[in-house]
Protein backbone atom coordinates (compact mmCIF):
# COMPACT_ATOMS: atom_id res chain seq x y z
CA UNK A 1 0.00 0.00 0.00
CA UNK A 2 1.25 3.53 -0.82
CA UNK A 3 2.19 5.91 2.04
CA UNK A 4 -0.98 7.37 3.50
CA UNK A 5 0.37 10.72 4.73
CA UNK A 6 0.56 12.43 1.37
CA UNK A 7 -0.34 16.03 0.54
CA UNK A 8 0.33 16.78 -3.11
CA UNK A 9 3.01 14.14 -3.08
CA UNK A 10 4.65 15.38 0.16
CA UNK A 11 4.67 13.26 3.30
CA UNK A 12 3.00 15.03 6.19
CA UNK A 13 4.77 14.42 9.48
CA UNK A 14 3.56 15.05 12.98
CA UNK A 15 3.75 18.59 14.19
CA UNK A 16 7.14 19.13 15.74
CA UNK A 17 7.78 21.21 18.77
CA UNK A 18 9.27 24.65 18.34
CA UNK A 19 12.77 25.49 19.47
CA UNK A 20 13.03 24.76 23.19
CA UNK A 21 14.40 28.23 23.79
CA UNK A 22 10.98 29.72 23.03
CA UNK A 23 7.71 28.82 24.74
CA UNK A 24 4.83 28.05 22.39
CA UNK A 25 2.00 30.53 22.08
CA UNK A 26 -1.63 29.59 22.77
CA UNK A 27 -2.28 29.52 19.05
CA UNK A 28 0.65 27.23 18.43
CA UNK A 29 -0.46 24.92 21.25
CA UNK A 30 -3.97 24.77 19.79
CA UNK A 31 -2.53 23.94 16.37
CA UNK A 32 -0.40 21.20 17.88
CA UNK A 33 -3.37 19.67 19.70
CA UNK A 34 -5.46 19.68 16.54
CA UNK A 35 -2.70 17.99 14.58
CA UNK A 36 -2.10 15.42 17.34
CA UNK A 37 -5.82 14.64 17.45
CA UNK A 38 -5.95 14.19 13.67
CA UNK A 39 -2.79 12.06 13.78
CA UNK A 40 -4.22 9.93 16.58
CA UNK A 41 -7.39 9.30 14.59
CA UNK A 42 -5.21 8.37 11.63
CA UNK A 43 -3.13 5.93 13.72
CA UNK A 44 -6.27 4.28 15.07
CA UNK A 45 -7.70 4.00 11.57
CA UNK A 46 -4.42 2.50 10.35
CA UNK A 47 -4.37 -0.07 13.15
CA UNK A 48 -7.98 -1.06 12.55
CA UNK A 49 -7.31 -1.29 8.83
CA UNK A 50 -4.36 -3.67 9.34
CA UNK A 51 -6.38 -5.73 11.77
CA UNK A 52 -9.35 -6.12 9.43
CA UNK A 53 -7.10 -6.77 6.44
CA UNK A 54 -5.28 -9.61 8.18
CA UNK A 55 -8.56 -11.08 9.42
CA UNK A 56 -10.02 -10.94 5.92
CA UNK A 57 -6.97 -12.75 4.51
CA UNK A 58 -7.29 -15.46 7.19
CA UNK A 59 -11.01 -15.87 6.52
CA UNK A 60 -10.33 -16.35 2.81
CA UNK A 61 -7.97 -19.27 3.60
CA UNK A 62 -10.46 -20.82 6.00
CA UNK A 63 -13.18 -20.57 3.36
CA UNK A 64 -10.93 -22.24 0.83
CA UNK A 65 -10.47 -25.16 3.26
CA UNK A 66 -14.20 -25.33 3.88
CA UNK A 67 -13.98 -24.45 7.55
CA UNK A 68 -16.20 -21.33 7.44
CA UNK A 69 -19.28 -20.43 5.51
CA UNK A 70 -19.66 -17.81 2.79
CA UNK A 71 -21.62 -15.53 5.12
CA UNK A 72 -18.71 -15.41 7.56
CA UNK A 73 -16.33 -14.50 4.74
CA UNK A 74 -18.67 -11.76 3.53
CA UNK A 75 -18.88 -10.35 7.05
CA UNK A 76 -15.07 -10.21 7.27
CA UNK A 77 -14.88 -8.55 3.85
CA UNK A 78 -17.42 -5.88 4.86
CA UNK A 79 -15.47 -5.12 8.06
CA UNK A 80 -12.31 -4.80 5.98
CA UNK A 81 -14.00 -2.37 3.53
CA UNK A 82 -15.32 -0.24 6.40
CA UNK A 83 -11.84 -0.05 7.94
CA UNK A 84 -10.44 0.92 4.52
CA UNK A 85 -12.96 3.80 4.18
CA UNK A 86 -12.30 4.97 7.76
CA UNK A 87 -8.58 5.06 7.03
CA UNK A 88 -9.15 7.18 3.94
CA UNK A 89 -11.37 9.59 5.89
CA UNK A 90 -8.74 9.91 8.64
CA UNK A 91 -6.13 10.67 5.99
CA UNK A 92 -8.34 13.34 4.42
CA UNK A 93 -9.07 14.82 7.85
CA UNK A 94 -5.36 15.17 8.57
CA UNK A 95 -4.74 16.74 5.18
CA UNK A 96 -7.61 19.20 5.69
CA UNK A 97 -6.27 20.14 9.12
CA UNK A 98 -2.84 20.84 7.67
CA UNK A 99 -4.30 22.79 4.75
CA UNK A 100 -6.45 24.80 7.17
CA UNK A 101 -3.31 25.85 9.05
CA UNK A 102 -1.62 26.84 5.81
CA UNK A 103 -4.68 28.78 4.68
CA UNK A 104 -4.92 30.50 8.04
CA UNK A 105 -1.25 31.38 7.87
CA UNK A 106 -1.65 32.84 4.37
CA UNK A 107 -2.17 36.62 4.48
CA UNK A 108 -2.07 39.62 2.15
CA UNK A 109 -1.31 43.08 3.56
CA UNK A 110 -2.20 46.41 1.96
CA UNK A 111 1.08 48.31 2.20
CA UNK A 112 -0.07 51.51 0.49
CA UNK A 113 -3.34 52.94 -0.81
CA UNK A 114 -2.87 56.21 -2.68
CA UNK A 115 -5.11 58.48 -4.69
CA UNK A 116 -3.60 60.70 -7.36
CA UNK A 117 -4.59 62.71 -10.40
CA UNK A 118 -3.33 61.52 -13.78
CA UNK A 119 -2.09 63.83 -16.51
CA UNK A 120 -5.45 63.64 -18.28
CA UNK A 121 -7.15 64.95 -15.11
CA UNK A 122 -8.77 61.67 -14.06
CA UNK A 123 -8.55 60.43 -10.47
CA UNK A 124 -6.79 57.10 -9.95
CA UNK A 125 -6.08 54.76 -7.04
CA UNK A 126 -2.81 52.86 -6.63
CA UNK A 127 -2.77 49.84 -4.27
CA UNK A 128 0.40 48.07 -3.17
CA UNK A 129 -0.17 44.54 -1.83
CA UNK A 130 2.33 42.22 -0.13
CA UNK A 131 2.29 38.53 0.79
CA UNK A 132 2.91 38.65 4.54
CA UNK A 133 1.94 35.07 5.34
CA UNK A 134 2.90 33.57 8.71
CA UNK A 135 5.65 31.15 7.71
CA UNK A 136 6.10 29.91 11.29
CA UNK A 137 2.45 28.90 11.50
CA UNK A 138 2.70 27.11 8.15
CA UNK A 139 5.88 25.38 9.29
CA UNK A 140 4.01 23.91 12.23
CA UNK A 141 2.54 21.31 9.86
CA UNK A 142 5.63 20.78 7.69
CA UNK A 143 8.60 21.17 10.02
CA UNK A 144 11.26 18.48 9.64
CA UNK A 145 9.69 17.60 6.26
CA UNK A 146 10.06 20.78 4.21
CA UNK A 147 12.85 23.30 4.27
CA UNK A 148 12.08 26.96 5.10
CA UNK A 149 12.40 27.76 1.38
CA UNK A 150 9.86 25.07 0.52
CA UNK A 151 7.45 26.34 3.19
CA UNK A 152 7.72 29.85 1.77
CA UNK A 153 6.89 28.48 -1.65
CA UNK A 154 3.91 26.68 -0.14
CA UNK A 155 2.35 29.94 1.15
CA UNK A 156 2.57 31.56 -2.25
CA UNK A 157 -0.88 32.69 -3.40
CA UNK A 158 -2.31 32.28 -6.88
CA UNK A 159 -5.27 33.91 -8.65
CA UNK A 160 -5.94 36.91 -6.45
CA UNK A 161 -8.88 39.09 -7.56
CA UNK A 162 -8.89 42.69 -6.31
CA UNK A 163 -11.67 45.31 -6.54
CA UNK A 164 -12.54 48.57 -4.78
CA UNK A 165 -15.96 49.58 -3.47
CA UNK A 166 -17.66 52.56 -1.88
CA UNK A 167 -20.87 52.00 0.10
CA UNK A 168 -21.09 48.51 -1.36
CA UNK A 169 -20.83 49.71 -4.99
CA UNK A 170 -17.92 48.92 -7.29
CA UNK A 171 -16.27 52.21 -8.24
CA UNK A 172 -13.02 51.01 -9.79
CA UNK A 173 -12.16 51.01 -13.47
CA UNK A 174 -11.72 48.16 -14.25
CA UNK A 175 -14.12 46.63 -11.76
CA UNK A 176 -11.71 43.80 -10.95
CA UNK A 177 -7.98 43.16 -11.37
CA UNK A 178 -6.46 39.65 -11.38
CA UNK A 179 -3.03 38.98 -9.88
CA UNK A 180 -1.78 35.64 -11.26
CA UNK A 181 0.50 34.85 -8.30
CA UNK A 182 2.08 36.49 -5.28
CA UNK A 183 5.07 34.78 -3.65
CA UNK A 184 5.93 35.09 0.02
CA UNK A 185 7.38 38.56 0.74
CA UNK A 186 6.59 39.78 -2.77
CA UNK A 187 4.88 43.14 -3.43
CA UNK A 188 2.64 43.98 -6.35
CA UNK A 189 0.96 47.24 -7.37
CA UNK A 190 -2.44 47.45 -9.03
CA UNK A 191 -4.21 50.57 -10.29
CA UNK A 192 -7.82 51.59 -10.78
CA UNK A 193 -9.54 54.60 -12.23
CA UNK A 194 -12.08 56.17 -9.86
CA UNK A 195 -15.58 56.33 -11.32
CA UNK A 196 -16.63 58.26 -8.23
CA UNK A 197 -14.46 60.37 -5.95
CA UNK A 198 -13.87 59.02 -2.45
CA UNK A 199 -11.59 59.67 0.53
CA UNK A 200 -11.79 56.07 1.72
CA UNK A 201 -12.70 52.83 -0.04
CA UNK A 202 -13.22 49.16 0.71
CA UNK A 203 -10.62 46.88 -0.89
CA UNK A 204 -12.05 43.44 -1.64
CA UNK A 205 -9.59 40.57 -2.19
CA UNK A 206 -10.72 37.10 -3.21
CA UNK A 207 -8.21 34.21 -2.97
CA UNK A 208 -8.04 30.64 -1.64
CA UNK A 209 -11.83 30.36 -1.87
CA UNK A 210 -12.35 33.24 0.55
CA UNK A 211 -13.11 36.96 0.30
CA UNK A 212 -11.73 39.71 2.52
CA UNK A 213 -12.96 43.30 2.75
CA UNK A 214 -10.57 45.94 4.10
CA UNK A 215 -11.60 49.57 4.57
CA UNK A 216 -8.68 51.89 3.84
CA UNK A 217 -8.10 55.64 3.80
CA UNK A 218 -6.64 56.87 0.51
CA UNK A 219 -3.44 58.82 0.96
CA UNK A 220 -2.94 61.75 -1.38
CA UNK A 221 -0.12 61.49 -3.85
CA UNK A 222 0.97 63.66 -6.74
CA UNK A 223 4.09 64.02 -8.81
CA UNK A 224 3.45 67.74 -8.96
CA UNK A 225 1.78 69.80 -6.26
CA UNK A 226 -1.01 71.16 -8.47
CA UNK A 227 -4.47 71.94 -7.12
CA UNK A 228 -7.22 70.64 -9.37
CA UNK A 229 -10.13 73.03 -9.97
CA UNK A 230 -13.62 71.92 -10.99
CA UNK A 231 -16.94 73.71 -11.39
CA UNK A 232 -20.26 71.98 -11.94
CA UNK A 233 -21.80 75.27 -13.12
CA UNK A 234 -18.96 76.18 -15.46
CA UNK A 235 -21.25 77.78 -18.09
CA UNK A 236 -23.80 80.35 -16.95
CA UNK A 237 -25.84 83.30 -18.19
CA UNK A 238 -25.94 86.66 -16.46
CA UNK A 239 -28.21 89.62 -17.04
CA UNK A 240 -26.67 93.02 -17.56
CA UNK A 241 -26.06 94.75 -14.25
CA UNK A 242 -26.30 91.52 -12.25
CA UNK A 243 -23.72 89.16 -10.75
CA UNK A 244 -23.13 85.45 -11.31
CA UNK A 245 -21.44 83.03 -8.88
CA UNK A 246 -19.43 80.06 -10.20
CA UNK A 247 -18.94 77.23 -7.69
CA UNK A 248 -15.31 76.05 -7.49
CA UNK A 249 -14.21 72.73 -5.95
CA UNK A 250 -10.50 72.71 -5.14
CA UNK A 251 -8.69 69.43 -4.47
CA UNK A 252 -5.06 68.89 -3.55
CA UNK A 253 -3.30 65.53 -3.43
CA UNK A 254 -0.37 66.51 -1.18
CA UNK A 255 -0.70 66.25 2.61
CA UNK A 256 1.48 69.13 3.90
CA UNK A 257 0.46 72.73 4.59
CA UNK A 258 0.75 75.19 1.72
CA UNK A 259 -0.71 78.48 0.46
CA UNK A 260 -1.99 79.08 -3.08
CA UNK A 261 -2.90 82.28 -4.93
CA UNK A 262 -6.24 82.77 -6.71
CA UNK A 263 -6.45 84.51 -10.07
CA UNK A 264 -8.68 84.97 -13.12
CA UNK A 265 -7.25 84.90 -16.64
CA UNK A 266 -8.92 85.97 -19.86
CA UNK A 267 -11.87 87.91 -18.40
CA UNK A 268 -12.35 91.34 -20.07
CA UNK A 269 -11.52 94.25 -17.79
CA UNK A 270 -15.08 95.62 -17.98
CA UNK A 271 -16.16 92.59 -15.90
CA UNK A 272 -15.42 92.79 -12.17
CA UNK A 273 -14.85 89.67 -10.06
CA UNK A 274 -13.91 88.44 -6.60
CA UNK A 275 -13.29 85.06 -4.94
CA UNK A 276 -15.52 84.38 -1.95
CA UNK A 277 -15.45 81.94 0.96
CA UNK A 278 -18.31 81.94 3.45
CA UNK A 279 -19.31 85.44 2.34
CA UNK A 280 -15.82 86.92 2.64
CA UNK A 281 -13.56 88.08 -0.16
CA UNK A 282 -10.15 86.42 -0.47
CA UNK A 283 -7.19 86.29 -2.82
CA UNK A 284 -5.36 83.26 -1.38
CA UNK A 285 -6.27 79.90 0.14
CA UNK A 286 -4.31 77.76 2.57
CA UNK A 287 -4.45 73.98 2.59
CA UNK A 288 -3.61 72.85 6.10
CA UNK A 289 -2.02 69.48 6.82
CA UNK A 290 -4.36 66.66 5.91
CA UNK A 291 -6.80 69.00 4.17
CA UNK A 292 -7.82 67.68 0.75
CA UNK A 293 -10.77 69.72 -0.52
CA UNK A 294 -12.05 73.28 -0.37
CA UNK A 295 -15.18 74.89 -1.82
CA UNK A 296 -15.08 78.50 -3.05
CA UNK A 297 -17.21 80.83 -5.10
CA UNK A 298 -16.14 83.14 -7.92
CA UNK A 299 -18.51 86.08 -8.29
CA UNK A 300 -18.46 87.94 -11.62
CA UNK A 301 -20.35 91.19 -12.21
CA UNK A 302 -21.83 91.73 -15.66
CA UNK A 303 -21.57 95.35 -16.87
CA UNK A 304 -24.77 97.38 -16.91
CA UNK A 305 -24.20 98.35 -20.54
CA UNK A 306 -22.63 96.41 -23.37
CA UNK A 307 -22.58 96.89 -27.14
CA UNK A 308 -25.43 95.06 -28.79
CA UNK A 309 -23.02 92.73 -30.63
CA UNK A 310 -21.58 91.50 -27.30
CA UNK A 311 -24.93 90.64 -25.74
CA UNK A 312 -25.60 86.91 -26.04
CA UNK A 313 -21.98 86.15 -27.01
CA UNK A 314 -20.21 83.77 -24.53
CA UNK A 315 -17.09 85.02 -22.77
CA UNK A 316 -14.57 82.29 -21.89
CA UNK A 317 -12.01 82.74 -19.12
CA UNK A 318 -10.06 80.72 -16.53
CA UNK A 319 -10.17 80.46 -12.75
CA UNK A 320 -6.57 79.77 -11.70
CA UNK A 321 -5.07 78.35 -8.47
CA UNK A 322 -1.28 78.48 -8.30
CA UNK A 323 1.50 78.20 -5.74
CA UNK A 324 4.33 80.72 -5.59
CA UNK A 325 6.18 79.08 -8.48
CA UNK A 326 3.05 78.73 -10.65
CA UNK A 327 2.05 82.36 -10.01
CA UNK A 328 5.47 83.52 -11.16
CA UNK A 329 5.13 81.43 -14.33
CA UNK A 330 1.79 83.10 -15.02
CA UNK A 331 3.30 86.58 -14.60
CA UNK A 332 6.04 85.70 -17.08
CA UNK A 333 3.48 84.42 -19.55
CA UNK A 334 1.49 87.65 -19.34
CA UNK A 335 4.60 89.73 -19.95
CA UNK A 336 5.58 87.51 -22.85
CA UNK A 337 2.20 87.66 -24.59
CA UNK A 338 1.66 91.34 -23.94
CA UNK A 339 -1.92 92.18 -24.79
CA UNK A 340 -2.69 88.92 -26.59
CA UNK A 341 -5.46 86.79 -25.12
CA UNK A 342 -4.17 83.85 -23.08
CA UNK A 343 -5.46 80.52 -24.39
CA UNK A 344 -5.75 77.13 -22.70
CA UNK A 345 -2.77 75.82 -24.67
CA UNK A 346 -0.71 78.58 -23.01
CA UNK A 347 -1.75 77.43 -19.52
CA UNK A 348 -1.31 73.68 -19.96
CA UNK A 349 2.51 73.68 -19.68
CA UNK A 350 2.42 75.74 -16.48
CA UNK A 351 2.45 74.11 -13.04
CA UNK A 352 -0.93 75.40 -11.92
CA UNK A 353 -4.54 74.32 -11.67
CA UNK A 354 -7.33 75.96 -13.65
CA UNK A 355 -10.90 75.53 -14.80
CA UNK A 356 -12.41 76.89 -18.01
CA UNK A 357 -15.50 79.00 -17.27
CA UNK A 358 -18.02 80.60 -19.60
CA UNK A 359 -20.32 83.56 -19.02
CA UNK A 360 -22.94 84.70 -21.52
CA UNK A 361 -24.23 88.26 -20.91
CA UNK A 362 -27.95 88.50 -21.43
CA UNK A 363 -29.99 91.66 -21.85
CA UNK A 364 -32.99 92.38 -19.63
CA UNK A 365 -36.29 92.86 -21.36
CA UNK A 366 -38.49 95.28 -19.37
CA UNK A 367 -41.22 97.68 -20.41
CA UNK A 368 -43.19 100.27 -18.48
CA UNK A 369 -46.62 101.74 -19.34
CA UNK A 370 -47.55 105.08 -17.76
CA UNK A 371 -50.26 107.73 -18.09
CA UNK A 372 -50.74 111.18 -16.52
CA UNK A 373 -54.42 110.51 -15.84
CA UNK A 374 -56.28 107.34 -14.92
CA UNK A 375 -59.70 108.97 -14.23
CA UNK A 376 -62.03 110.54 -16.82
CA UNK A 377 -65.58 111.94 -16.93
CA UNK A 378 -67.54 111.87 -20.16
CA UNK A 379 -71.12 112.18 -21.39
CA UNK A 380 -72.78 109.23 -23.11
CA UNK A 381 -72.30 110.74 -26.55
CA UNK A 382 -68.60 111.57 -26.02
CA UNK A 383 -65.50 109.72 -27.30
CA UNK A 384 -62.61 109.44 -24.81
CA UNK A 385 -58.98 109.94 -25.81
CA UNK A 386 -56.32 108.67 -23.36
CA UNK A 387 -52.59 109.31 -23.59
CA UNK A 388 -49.96 106.71 -22.53
CA UNK A 389 -46.20 106.45 -22.66
CA UNK A 390 -44.29 103.23 -23.42
CA UNK A 391 -40.81 103.24 -21.87
CA UNK A 392 -38.12 100.59 -22.41
CA UNK A 393 -36.69 100.23 -18.89
CA UNK A 394 -34.57 97.17 -19.80
CA UNK A 395 -31.16 96.78 -21.42
CA UNK A 396 -32.14 95.32 -24.79
CA UNK A 397 -34.00 96.65 -27.80
CA UNK A 398 -37.68 95.74 -27.75
CA UNK A 399 -39.46 95.14 -31.04
CA UNK A 400 -43.09 94.80 -32.09
CA UNK A 401 -44.52 96.22 -28.88
CA UNK A 402 -48.30 96.19 -28.79
CA UNK A 403 -50.76 97.91 -26.46
CA UNK A 404 -53.67 95.72 -25.39
CA UNK A 405 -57.02 97.24 -24.35
CA UNK A 406 -59.72 95.42 -22.41
CA UNK A 407 -62.80 97.73 -22.51
CA UNK A 408 -66.28 97.11 -21.09
CA UNK A 409 -68.68 95.09 -23.20
CA UNK A 410 -69.76 96.71 -26.51
CA UNK A 411 -67.28 99.56 -26.10
CA UNK A 412 -65.10 100.23 -29.09
CA UNK A 413 -61.43 101.23 -29.02
CA UNK A 414 -58.53 102.14 -31.26
CA UNK A 415 -54.78 102.32 -30.51
CA UNK A 416 -52.51 104.74 -32.33
CA UNK A 417 -50.07 103.41 -33.36
CA UNK A 418 -51.30 99.81 -33.40
CA UNK A 419 -47.71 98.47 -33.05
CA UNK A 420 -44.42 100.10 -32.06
CA UNK A 421 -41.74 98.57 -34.24
CA UNK A 422 -38.71 99.32 -32.03
CA UNK A 423 -37.89 100.93 -28.69
CA UNK A 424 -34.27 101.44 -27.69
CA UNK A 425 -33.22 100.90 -24.06
CA UNK A 426 -34.23 103.78 -21.78
CA UNK A 427 -36.23 105.38 -24.61
CA UNK A 428 -39.97 106.08 -24.65
CA UNK A 429 -42.74 106.28 -27.24
CA UNK A 430 -46.15 108.05 -26.87
CA UNK A 431 -49.27 106.00 -27.56
CA UNK A 432 -52.91 107.17 -27.85
CA UNK A 433 -55.92 105.05 -26.92
CA UNK A 434 -59.41 106.08 -28.07
CA UNK A 435 -62.50 104.47 -26.53
CA UNK A 436 -66.12 105.02 -27.52
CA UNK A 437 -69.05 103.88 -25.39
CA UNK A 438 -72.14 102.44 -27.07
CA UNK A 439 -75.10 104.75 -27.77
CA UNK A 440 -77.29 103.19 -25.07
CA UNK A 441 -74.62 103.29 -22.35
CA UNK A 442 -76.01 103.82 -18.90
CA UNK A 443 -74.80 106.42 -16.47
CA UNK A 444 -72.15 105.07 -14.10
CA UNK A 445 -68.49 104.19 -13.63
CA UNK A 446 -66.70 101.84 -15.99
CA UNK A 447 -63.19 100.36 -15.99
CA UNK A 448 -60.89 100.11 -19.00
CA UNK A 449 -57.76 97.90 -18.65
CA UNK A 450 -54.72 98.86 -20.69
CA UNK A 451 -51.49 96.82 -20.96
CA UNK A 452 -48.52 96.35 -23.23
CA UNK A 453 -46.32 93.38 -24.21
CA UNK A 454 -43.83 92.00 -26.69
CA UNK A 455 -41.56 88.98 -27.13
CA UNK A 456 -37.79 88.90 -26.59
CA UNK A 457 -35.83 85.72 -27.35
CA UNK A 458 -38.92 83.60 -26.96
CA UNK A 459 -39.96 85.14 -23.64
CA UNK A 460 -42.96 87.36 -23.04
CA UNK A 461 -42.16 90.85 -21.74
CA UNK A 462 -45.17 92.54 -20.15
CA UNK A 463 -45.84 95.95 -18.65
CA UNK A 464 -47.84 96.33 -15.48
CA UNK A 465 -51.48 96.72 -16.45
CA UNK A 466 -53.22 100.06 -15.83
CA UNK A 467 -56.84 100.37 -14.73
CA UNK A 468 -58.54 103.51 -16.10
CA UNK A 469 -61.83 104.62 -14.50
CA UNK A 470 -64.39 106.26 -16.84
CA UNK A 471 -67.32 108.01 -15.20
CA UNK A 472 -70.26 108.35 -17.65
CA UNK A 473 -72.53 111.26 -16.56
CA UNK A 474 -76.11 112.08 -17.62
CA UNK A 475 -76.94 114.68 -20.37
CA UNK A 476 -77.16 118.34 -19.19
CA UNK A 477 -80.81 119.99 -18.75
CA UNK A 478 -80.57 123.35 -20.70
CA UNK A 479 -83.97 124.88 -19.58
CA UNK A 480 -83.42 124.12 -15.95
CA UNK A 481 -79.94 125.57 -16.12
CA UNK A 482 -81.33 128.83 -17.69
CA UNK A 483 -84.01 129.28 -15.03
CA UNK A 484 -81.44 128.68 -12.32
CA UNK A 485 -79.19 131.33 -13.81
CA UNK A 486 -82.06 133.84 -14.05
CA UNK A 487 -83.02 133.17 -10.44
CA UNK A 488 -79.50 133.79 -9.28
CA UNK A 489 -79.32 137.04 -11.27
CA UNK A 490 -82.63 138.26 -9.76
CA UNK A 491 -81.38 137.56 -6.24
CA UNK A 492 -78.19 139.48 -6.88
CA UNK A 493 -80.10 142.50 -8.37
CA UNK A 494 -82.58 142.57 -5.46
CA UNK A 495 -79.79 142.55 -2.90
CA UNK A 496 -78.10 145.44 -4.71
CA UNK A 497 -81.29 147.60 -4.78
CA UNK A 498 -82.00 146.97 -1.14
CA UNK A 499 -78.43 147.94 -0.25
CA UNK A 500 -78.73 151.30 -2.21
CA UNK A 501 -82.01 152.28 -0.52
CA UNK A 502 -80.64 151.47 2.87
CA UNK A 503 -77.58 153.62 2.29
CA UNK A 504 -79.77 156.70 1.29
CA UNK A 505 -81.62 156.64 4.56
Amino acid sequence: MKPIWTLSGIVVMLVATYAPAREMTKREKAMRLQLERAELVLEQAKSEYEKQRQRYEEMKELKARGIITGDELNSAREAYERAKVALKEAQINLEQTVLGFVEEATHISIIRAQKYRAEDGTRRVRLTLKNTSDVKAASAAYKDVLSPQEVRALVGIENIFVSILKDGVLIGDPYEVRIPSLAYGQEVTVEFGLQRDAEEVTVRMKYLNKAEDRKVYLQKSGREDVVSVMSLQFAQEGELGSSVVFDLELERMAEDEKTFALDVVGLPSKYRYQFEYQGKQLSQVKFSQGMAKLSLGLRVWVPRELPEEEIGKPVSFFAVVADKYGAEQLRRLRRKLGGRQIREDDLKPLKLGYEVLELTPKGVGEIELSSPNLYYEIRPDQKLEMKFTLRNTGTVVLEDVRVEVDPPAQWEYRVVPEKVDRIEPQKEVPVKVEVTPPGDVEVGKYEVKVGASCEHEGKLVEAQEKNVTVNVQGKANVLGSALLVMLLVGIVVGVAIFTVKLSRR
